[in-house]
């Protein structure tokens, strides 16, 4: 049987218009992102292979930390299908609180690194890869998060009034919403393991 999902297929073109604007978006974000962070970890890649890496125990734990924060995203979706707001909001700050914790041992492992006199810039350029391939993943991932807010502060809208509630637990469109953050949340998560592996074992 022909395989009809490939690129220049129409019914592949045809499922691509009919995709969502947003939806498109992030997918196209991913793969800039993606492209730029391989360049960049190449140029790791090359450099780590003249010198010794020390990676700090605070990137483990932020590891872990994103990992759970993964598992709580992945509920976003399934409380709003469930049209249980209560619990909706609850996993909404509990994700926020992961990622908050994550941005914070980032910053922990940089000082770390910094205290044993591995700086930005200097004589040991894998370091400066580290420092950037994470930066860039936090600043990404923050992005996540100011999004997350703005979806809390609807769903707080829905949850205060009866109307904007029944609206929202029926739209189609609050749940897309919800799931390209949980796309993103999951993509951010994978990135990080990918560094932080390459990282240890590169």
């Amino acid at each position: 049987m022909k395989n009809k999902n490939y690129p220049g297929d129409p019914e592949w073109i045809e499922n691509l218009r009919k995709m969502h604007p947003f939806t498109l978006a992030i997918y196209v974000s991913i793969i800039g992102i993606c492209i730029m962070f391989l360049f960049l970890f190449i140029g790791f890649n090359i450099t780590k292979s003249n010198s010794n890496i020390l990676i700090s125990r605070w990137f483990t734990i932020s590891t872990i930390i994103l990992l759970l924060s993964s598992f709580v995203a992945n509920q976003l979706k399934i409380q709003f299908k469930k049209d249980n707001l209560v619990k909706l909001l609850r996993f909404y700050y509990l994700s926020l609180f992961f990622g908050f914790s994550f941005g914070i041992t980032q910053l922990f492992a940089w000082y770390s690194m910094l205290e044993n006199g591995f700086s930005f810039g200097g004589e040991n350029i894998s370091y400066t890869y580290i420092y950037l391939l994470s930066g860039l993943h936090l600043l990404h991932f923050m992005g996540g998060i100011i999004y997350m807010v703005y979806l809390i502060f609807k769903a707080l809208k829905a949850k205060k009034d009866v109307i904007v509630r029944l609206v929202f637990s029926t739209d189609p469109y609050e749940l897309m919403l919800i799931d390209l953050l949980r796309i993103y949340w999951h993509f951010m998560g994978i990135l990080w393991l990918i560094l932080y592996f390459g990282f240890l074992l590169v």
